[in-house]
């Protein structure tokens, strides 16, 4: 099969070339997601505060794996990201998104989060911002 370069572009060629779909080709960050991002944004100032609170407060808890930290990290920023865009729908998804993959962390039968942050600091923060949110729509 031929691809035009031009037309795909480079990240779809190594898509293309590599197999994975382009979800799985995004899914890692490769450099540290800041939460700074979500100050610059222009949105909602109690959803943007919410949000923020949640990366901070992400940022600051112990993880075993450092990747899990900014996978959730970037679920919080894209969140943002869709708010801006007026997509709350898909910011909803992004915030479920990451309670899924916090709650598979702490329930590992090996410890990956601190799990008594994440039940009293991370998952209140959550439902803060998934109401902030909500209450955008």
């Amino acid at each position: 099969m031929k691809y035009n370069l031009n037309v795909v572009g480079v990240m779809g060629a190594a898509v293309l070339l590599c197999g994975l779909s382009a979800g799985q080709a995004m899914a890692a960050p490769s450099a540290p997601v800041e939460c700074e991002t979500l100050l610059n944004m222009k949105i909602e100032s109690n959803a943007q505060s919410t949000l923020y609170t949640l990366c901070m407060h992400t940022q600051e808890t112990w993880f075993k794996n450092g990747t899990d930290r900014e996978n959730l990290k970037g679920k919080v920023v894209v969140a943002g990201t869709k708010v801006e865009q007026g997509k709350y729908s898909d910011a909803s998804m992004k915030l479920s998104d990451y309670e899924t993959t916090l709650r598979a962390l702490m329930d590992a039968p090996k410890k990956k989060i601190d799990v008594d942050r994440a039940q009293n600091v991370l998952l209140p923060d959550l439902d803060a911002a998934q109401i902030a949110v909500a209450n955008l729509q």
